[in-house]
């Protein structure tokens, strides 16, 4: 985990921007940020917009929290099926900050989905967790990406010490499966796009986002790995640290847990991660 020394650090502040005493506010990362939303308009809520794939917009109110921190005490898998069959999946994630309890929806479509699963492998859920969204851009496509960070702690400059993801993700290219095949060796950049095992060979089990022939990227093994992780080492650990304290945020309704995501979204290439704004 992503810690750092006890000089060095300092004790996270539980709760949000501000408290109204509430239980069970849901929020998720609709308009980049960690945000509340509403189809009507309601006091500390702004008009705001999002648009679909086929260009139509979708307008509503949304009230936006800076950071959200708490004590994570659910961790489960949530599937909504709307009217027309359409089905959205998210991990839904309890925060209680002693104040209210926050339910944060991190969908299967958005990308901060794999690296959040990710990162939530490294966290210490005896201790707070502090979550912040905003929306970057992708370096290379210059294009709006979304991005939701953890931390459990702030470092002597006053700023959060992010925690990092527990794995690499290792973008396997045409080129290089290619070359894999043919025995040829590699470049130092390509190298580092490869999993070896102890004895030097290539570690095909490892869960590589892979290029199709079409030339897009498909993040399925990825995803299905972390997700196995998630059930796995994730939630056994969210429910030892609530047995720990003594206390226990039941997230409501229960939904199986033996799901499966819904087919990851297709990937142009491997993105850059967007500038911190701290």
């Amino acid at each position: 985990m992503n810690t750092g020394t006890q000089t060095e650090v300092s004790q996270l502040q539980l709760g949000a921007e501000e408290s109204h005493g509430a239980n069970r506010i849901y929020v998720d990362l609709r308009i980049g940020k960690i945000a509340q939303t509403s189809k009507e308009s309601l006091p500390g809520y702004v008009p705001a917009q999002t648009k679909n794939k086929d260009g139509s917009i979708n307008n509503f109110y949304a009230k936006a929290y800076g950071q959200i921190t708490g004590y994570v005490t659910d961790i489960r898998w949530h599937v909504h099926t709307l009217p027309d069959g359409t089905k959205l999946s998210s991990w839904q994630i309890t925060i209680d900050t002693t104040k209210e309890v926050f339910v944060l929806k991190v969908g299967s479509n958005d990308r901060p989905f794999e690296r959040t699963m990710n990162c939530l492998l490294n966290v210490d859920f005896t201790r707070p967790v502090r979550f912040v969204g905003f929306m970057g851009k992708n370096r290379k496509t210059n294009k709006p990406q979304k991005m939701l960070m953890l931390s459990q702690e702030m470092g002597a400059d006053g700023k959060p010490v992010w925690i990092q993801p527990a794995m690499d993700e290792k973008w396997l290219s045409r080129l290089v499966i290619n070359k894999l095949k043919e025995g040829i060796e590699l470049t130092p950049e390509e190298e580092k796009r490869v999993s070896r095992m102890a004895d030097g060979k290539f570690n095909k089990e490892y869960p590589y986002i892979i290029e199709k022939s079409d030339g897009s990227w498909s993040l399925d093994m990825w995803t299905e790995f972390l997700f196995d992780q998630m059930n796995e080492q994730v939630i056994p650990n969210v429910k030892a640290a609530a047995e720990q304290r003594g206390s226990f945020t039941p997230a409501g309704e229960d939904v199986p847990m033996d799901s499966v995501p819904d087919e990851a979204p297709e990937m142009t290439g491997p993105p850059d991660d967007d500038d911190i704004p701290w």
